[in-house]
């Protein structure tokens, strides 16, 4: 009896023995220190994978009993830290070799992240005040490898940041520093895509960026203002997207839209005011730029279709500026420069070769503006160049074809 006895614990010493060896591949550690927080792990791992949760304030919720932190991916690590009140975070992990980190020191704020795939990481951390929001999900589709996601929002109120990335080798970061109500969306499909939104001191906010095809990049950088909205959306390609609307503290608009492949626009507003950009491409290999530095109005739309090899400048200060270009067509090339206040351009240009230069620097008034129109098509490979310095009133119109 007493041998039977001693088999018994020795085959249940063994599979404890077993079961503890186990489980040391996948290990869960929680610490919560202030009163009435909530956490629940829910981690199935095969090998090497970490669950680390802190919570220090009250009310902070870390996965649910019906939504529970989970992780099934192996070698992989998934920390969670709330140091404030009413907190609640939320992630899912799968795969192998990723890494997840929400991390929020501030009052009534939450992040969610979704991650599969293989050597992903993805960052959410938001500081100071209330009711910031960040949502990161990244190659859901299981299939995703090398892949970086990062929000990370500072002192925001209301702050708002959604990165979405499926396939491999994508790179996105938001970083919104002192925000009240501002939005940062970044979606990217396909592979090897750069997108970047940075929005400062804003108190007001919003920026795009979506992104298909593949390599392309991304940049929106929205410094110290009041206002300020700015959307990139790219198809085809490798394309290049660059926005940045800097110190006004007044309303600026920016829509870059590019379509094909290998195209380059560049958008920049610096001291803005009422400051107002579109630019639209479509085709390939076409280079478009618009800047509007000192601007008090100012509005630029430049438009490049169905052509290839294209370029078009456009440059302003001043204010009240308007400016609108079009060329369709192939190589054909644009550059034009205005300051002084209100001075109008309209630049028209089909088929292939064809060369405009324009500069104004006259002093129009509301009643009586600066303007220049240029229109050249039909056989192509005609050149136009007008210059009008000083005055108010003054007009041009060139017509080739």
């Amino acid at each position: 009896m007493n041998a039977r006895k001693s088999l018994i614990a020795t085959a249940v010493l063994v599979a404890l023995s077993g079961a503890a060896h186990a489980d040391f591949n996948g290990s869960v550690t929680t610490k919560q220190d202030g009163s009435k927080n909530g956490l629940a792990v829910d981690q199935a791992t095969t090998g090497n994978s970490k669950v680390e949760v802190t919570q220090l304030g009250k009310k902070n919720v870390a996965g649910t009993t019906a939504a529970a932190l989970n992780q099934t991916a192996n070698n992989s690590s998934l920390a969670v830290w709330q140091e404030g009140d009413k907190n609640t975070a939320a992630a899912t992990q799968t795969g192998h070799d990723n890494l997840s980190s929400v991390s929020q020191v501030g009052n009534s704020q939450s992040a969610a992240i979704v991650q599969g795939g293989a050597i992903n990481k993805a960052y959410a951390t938001q500081q100071g005040s209330n009711g910031a929001s960040a949502t990161i999900n990244q190659v859901t589709d299981g299939n995703g490898n090398n892949s970086y996601a990062e929000t990370y929002q500072v002192s925001s109120n209301g702050g708002v940041a959604t990165i979405n990335q499926l396939n491999s080798n994508n790179y996105a970061k938001v970083y919104q520093n002192y925000t009240l109500g501002t939005t940062g969306t970044i979606t990217q499909s396909e592979n090897n895509h750069v997108a970047n939104i940075d929005q400062q001191s804003t108190l007001w906010g919003t920026a795009g960026i979506t992104q298909a095809g593949n390599q392309q990049t991304a940049l929106v950088a929205q410094s110290g203002s009041l206002g300020v909205v700015a959307s990139v959306d790219q198809k085809g390609g490798n394309n290049n997207a660059t926005v940045r609307q800097q110190n006004g503290s007044g309303l600026a608009f920016a829509t870059v839209k590019q379509d094909g492949n290998n195209l380059a626009g560049t958008v920049t507003q610096d001291n803005a005011k009422f400051a107002n950009a579109e630019l639209t491409q479509t085709a390939g290999f076409n280079t478009a730029a618009i800047s509007q530095a000192s601007v008090l109005g100012a509005s630029a739309i430049a438009e490049q279709k169905g052509g290839n090899d294209n370029q078009l400048y456009a440059n302003q200060t001043g204010s009240a500026i308007v400016a609108k270009l079009t060329q369709d067509g192939n190589n054909n090339y644009a550059s034009t420069n205005q300051s002084g206040a209100y001075n109008d351009i309209t630049l028209t240009q089909s088929n292939s070769g064809n060369v405009a230069y324009i500069s104004q620097s006259g002093v129009g008034t509301g009643a009586d503006r600066n303007i220049v129109n240029v229109a050249q098509s039909g056989a192509g490979f005609y050149n136009a160049s007008v210059t009008q310095l000083g005055g108010a009133g003054n007009s041009a119109s060139v017509t080739q074809h």
